[in-house]
């Protein structure tokens, strides 16, 4: 059982959420957790009220990051914060005015957002050209979630997750309860499906895809 009234009790649900034969479950069960929270975002303190200050997932009242200024411009807007804070160096002109921090930590954050789906996008391309290359394989997966049109599953051997399709002529979806249940007098009669139950899935590219 989840428990989420504070990120200290997500944190130690999270913990104890472990099968001890199956190490995959635990990192599964966090991926699912993490992708339901609201992305942590820049943001000028002067525009947001104090309370909106926490990072939940940190479980800190008030939180930023300063690691190698080459890294993130934000690194570098903190650094000079910090700077002009600690009475080393004047604070830039540009930093003195709220509505260019403004217009700057917004672009920071249309910036991380594309690269973290170009991010995604080049490993959906680069698991595409290897199995394009090798060809269907069978492996074992563990179901993430069902949908109105069948199953999504994660394949840990293989770092992939896709979509698995099932006939309605064969199974009943209930979403509301995450199963999928084989119609009576079909191939699938009396077998249940849900949620972190192990399947074997046929992964190949999708040469029909146009994306």
């Amino acid at each position: 059982e989840l428990r989420f009234g504070s990120a200290k009790e997500l944190s130690s649900s999270l913990d104890e959420a472990n099968k001890p034969d199956d190490p995959f479950f635990n990192k599964l069960v966090r991926i699912m957790a993490t992708r339901c929270m609201n992305e942590a975002l820049y943001f000028c303190t002067g525009n947001v009220h104090v309370n909106s200050y926490k990072h939940y997932g940190l479980a800190m009242s008030h939180y930023t990051h300063f690691t190698s200024p080459i890294r993130r411009y934000a690194d570098v807007m903190v650094h000079r914060f910090l700077s002009a804070a600690l009475e080393i160096n004047k604070l830039p002109e540009s930093l003195q005015d709220r509505t260019m921090v403004t217009d700057q930590v917004d672009r920071l954050n249309f910036k991380h957002r594309m690269a973290q789906w170009a991010d995604r996008a080049s490993i959906a391309l680069h698991q595409f050209l290897y199995f394009k290359m090798r060809g269907h394989v069978d492996a074992e997966g563990v179901v993430m979630r069902v949908n109105q049109g069948g199953l999504q599953v994660a394949v840990e051997e293989y770092g992939v997750e896709g979509d698995v399709a099932m006939s309605s002529m064969d199974w009943l979806i209930f979403q509301d309860k995450q199963s999928a249940v084989g119609r009576p007098q079909s191939d699938f009669e009396g077998m249940t499906i849900g949620i972190f139950d192990r399947v074997v899935v046929r992964v190949e590219a999708n040469m029909e895809d146009k994306k």
